[in-house]
């Protein structure tokens, strides 16, 4: 009798309907075992923020939590978390938890990668700097300077010992170079194939406003203007404004 008395006691007492509360510690055993059920289930393990709580209650609703990192499997505690922040972080694979020596190796990969990827672009630049190349005739005018804009390094500071190179051609090699070759093309594409002076689309030729940035030519194309070769003539020995 006793005991039959103690589950009606048991049934009639309030119940909460969460698993949680807000300020609760949920160990990485116990995020193991909310991973076996699905997402659904798993927003009712707890409260989330009610609508209309002001900015400061808001605080209350909160949980720490320790995740296992996504790539080694090591604890990483979470401490002040919303049930959403804990919920997306458990769920998601790709944004899921990493532990600070992941993230580093993370970082460090990257660079790795980047830098082989630098280093495999820039071997093929000399090919661009030298008036005894030129482009396949299978390569159209306006796809050669994207092939030449895809190797070139990502900063104008890398790009000075090549700029260096171009200076020292003389000013008729340089502009037998394929890394000419491709920059007017773009140049008179820019312009719509026509002399920005008098609109002329015959015997177009690709002017220096200024020689300011020469050798750098592919990081200021501002300085760059398309002419014919009667409106090109007037302005040798002067700069455009």
């Amino acid at each position: 009798m006793e005991e039959k008395l103690k589950k009606l006691e048991e049934f009639l007492t309030p119940k909460s309907d969460y698993f949680y509360n807000p300020g609760d510690f949920i160990t990485a055993e116990e995020i193991d075992v909310i991973l076996k059920f699905p997402q659904a289930m798993r927003k009712n393990l707890m409260p989330g923020i009610p609508n209309g709580v002001s900015r400061t209650s808001k605080n209350f609703y909160r949980y720490s939590a320790e995740l296992r990192c996504r790539k080694c499997g090591e604890k990483v505690l979470f401490e002040n978390i919303t049930k959403n922040q804990l919920l997306e972080k458990i769920s998601s694979k790709r944004w899921g938890c990493v532990c600070d020596m992941c993230k580093q190796k993370e970082i460090d990969e990257r660079s790795r990668q980047r830098s082989a990827y630098e280093a495999e672009r820039l071997c093929q630049l000399p090919m661009f700097l030298s008036p005894d190349n030129s482009f396949c005739p299978e390569v159209k005018p306006w796809k050669r300077y994207s092939l030449l804009r895809n190797i070139l390094p990502f900063s104008e500071q890398d790009f000075a010992q090549y700029a260096e190179d171009l200076k020292a051609l003389s000013y008729h090699d340089f502009l037998k170079t394929p890394y000419w070759d491709a920059i007017s093309q773009k140049v008179r594409q820019r312009y719509h194939y026509m002399c920005s002076l008098c609109g002329r689309k015959e015997g177009l030729n690709v002017h220096h406003k200024t020689y300011i940035h020469h050798g750098y030519e592919a990081y200021h194309l501002e300085d760059l203007i398309c002419l014919c070769a009667k409106c090109h003539s007037k302005f040798h020995g002067k700069e455009i404004a």
